[in-house]
């Protein structure tokens, strides 16, 4: 279901991994951070092979950079948090964030 938002007003934020065979066949994983701004549906997607809460914070201030500024919060899906395999909240908790709130628009320089 698509909503209907004001510019700059929101991002939703997706994060899981992919499953590939590499070198010598064995199994590995990345993991995808998807940033879909609200009103645009520009999105950012970046690869990265840890899944921990420097490198998820990484991707965020990478795609504000990317997307030229900060929307006024971000949300994140439920069926996300359901996944228990990603950092940040607990499982099945939906949730926003609001980057400034978050410390983010400093550190970013945005």
């Amino acid at each position: 279901m698509r909503f209907e938002t004001a510019l700059g007003e929101q991002a939703q934020v997706d994060w899981g991994s992919l499953s590939y065979i590499g070198e010598g066949g064995i199994k590995r994983r990345v993991w995808v951070f998807v940033m879909t701004m609200g009103w645009s549906r520009v999105s950012y997607v970046e690869l990265v092979r840890r899944a921990d809460t420097a490198a998820f914070i990484q991707c965020h201030v990478n795609a504000f950079e990317y997307l030229g500024g900060l929307p006024r919060r971000c949300l994140y899906d439920p069926p996300m948090a359901d996944q228990g395999d990603h950092p940040g909240q607990g499982r099945g908790e939906a949730s926003d964030l609001e980057p400034a709130d978050a410390g983010l628009r400093p550190a970013s320089g945005l």
